[in-house]
């Protein structure tokens, strides 16, 4: 009885760490074949949301937007890089946004602490090539809600998205969007426990794009 009751007890607070965020689930996580070859020598910058700057949303837990954010782009590089691709991890106001020439720029971010579910995508909107950005954002929707299976709330797209001051800096022929991968209330423990899961979608999402896209030179820094 005296073992039973130690693992029932270990069982448990295990699930309240688990929970709490305090310890995280490790979860096989890959791309499918098709894109991975697809990802190979194309180059890709992540701006990891806030960081370097604040800490973005911020819970009364003390969760903090920034470090989801930051979980995630790691997981998003890691992807990314396995398949051969050229990667940049930026901060949210890094100086090598200026003139930046990448295949793909995306800016990760997490939603508020409200007890709602759902995720965006957006693109700039006075984008020079608005097609092909549109493109981006459908491809990031499209593969993102079917390996997370939350739902796409363009209802909720905000100017600051529309508007995102980094659209304004890079080079023009970089295809750029912002991500707001769920809301840091209602899909807490999808966004702290399987950033894995979060970072498949959004790189077959970016694969989904370069099926019928060239790669560029190198990132410049």
């Amino acid at each position: 009885m005296f073992i039973l009751g130690t693992l029932v007890l270990y069982g448990w607070n295990y699930y309240n760490e688990l929970r709490s965020g305090k310890i995280k689930p490790v979860l096989p996580v890959r791309v499918d074949e098709t894109a991975a070859r697809t990802l190979h020598r194309h180059t890709v910058a992540i701006i990891s949301g806030h960081h370097g700057y604040d800490t973005g949303a911020l819970c009364k837990d003390g969760l903090a937007e920034v470090d989801v954010n930051r979980e995630v782009a790691r997981w998003v590089l890691q992807l990314l890089k396995g398949s051969g691709t050229r990667t940049l991890l930026l901060d949210e106001y890094d100086e090598r946004l200026h003139g930046l020439r990448a295949d793909v720029l995306l800016s990760i971010h997490a939603d508020s602490c409200v007890n709602v579910s759902g995720f965006k995508v957006a693109r700039w909107e006075q984008s020079p090539f608005p097609e092909r950005d549109d493109r981006l954002v459908r491809c990031l929707a499209s593969r993102y809600a079917a390996r997370t299976g939350l739902s796409f709330d363009e209802n909720t797209v905000t100017e600051d998205m529309t508007q995102y001051h980094a659209f304004r800096k890079i080079d023009p022929h970089t295809a750029a969007a912002i991500i707001e991968i769920g809301y840091l209330g209602g899909d807490r423990l999808l966004l702290t426990q399987k950033p894995q899961i979060i970072a498949t979608g959004i790189v077959e999402g970016i694969a989904c794009f370069f099926e019928h896209s060239a790669p560029t030179a190198s990132p410049s820094e």
